[in-house]
Parts: C-alpha cells; structure tokens; sequence
C-alpha cells in the first residue's frame, strides 16, 4: 500500500527508516553518503531501520 498517490509526488519512507537513518547518522558521525554506505554494508542496521532482509541496493536516495 503506498503511503501517497503517485499522482501528488514522491512516495514517503517509513518513519522507522527516516528515524533510524538520522539515528545512525547522528550517532556515528558520518555525513549523508557515509550513512548510506553503512547502511547498505550492514545486516544490523539495515534491520534496525526495518527492512525486511539483507539487500545490497539502497533504501533510499540522497
């Protein structure tokens, strides 16, 4: 179920992917590409941020 319309724009990222990536990013102290590279490195932090599996593409774009 898409959280907006494709008609009205892009589509929102859950909250727990929002707040889990500021988290990390904060928490670390890494800038935006450097949060994206942990991310998408990490098991952990990509199921803190609550995907699903392991997948090795971006959860989100810069």
């Amino acid at each position: 179920m898409p959280l907006l319309s494709a008609k009205t724009g892009a589509l929102a990222k859950p909250l727990r992917l929002a707040f889990g990536a500021l988290y990390i990013q904060q928490r670390l102290d890494v800038m935006d590409r450097e949060t994206l590279e942990q991310i998408i490195e990490s098991p952990c932090l990509q199921f803190f941020i609550g995907l699903n599996g392991f997948q090795y593409l971006r959860p989100f774009d810069l």
